[in-house]
Order: structure tokens, then sequence, then C-alpha cells
């Protein structure tokens, strides 16, 4: 599994996931369709201290 930083308008969110696609998917089921033009991907290594996973 892996880590994926989506950035979106100045929130950013942590999702682990196998691949971006499934981060993807598991983004819009919980908060709702987002354009893919406002969404930012990065895979960071640990999540930082005090941040939570999706």
């Amino acid at each position: 599994m892996k880590i994926f930083r989506c950035d979106a308008e100045g929130d950013t969110l942590y999702i682990e996931a196998e691949t971006v696609q499934e981060a993807r998917t598991q983004l819009h089921e919980k908060v709702g369709p987002i354009p893919d033009s406002l969404l930012s991907w990065s895979v960071v290594v640990t999540l930082p201290d005090g941040e939570t996973l999706l």
C-alpha cells in the first residue's frame, strides 16, 4: 500500500491505496465528485505528524 497526498483548492487529504486510481475512487466515494483538474496527486513515504487517512 502507498499513501497518496491529494491537494485540492488549498485542502490536503491523505489516502492509503495501491494505485492513484484507487485513491481517486475512495476520494469520490467519501467526499463526492471533484473535477480532476482541481486535484494534484503525489506519494508520501509516511503520514505527516498530526494527519489522518481519509
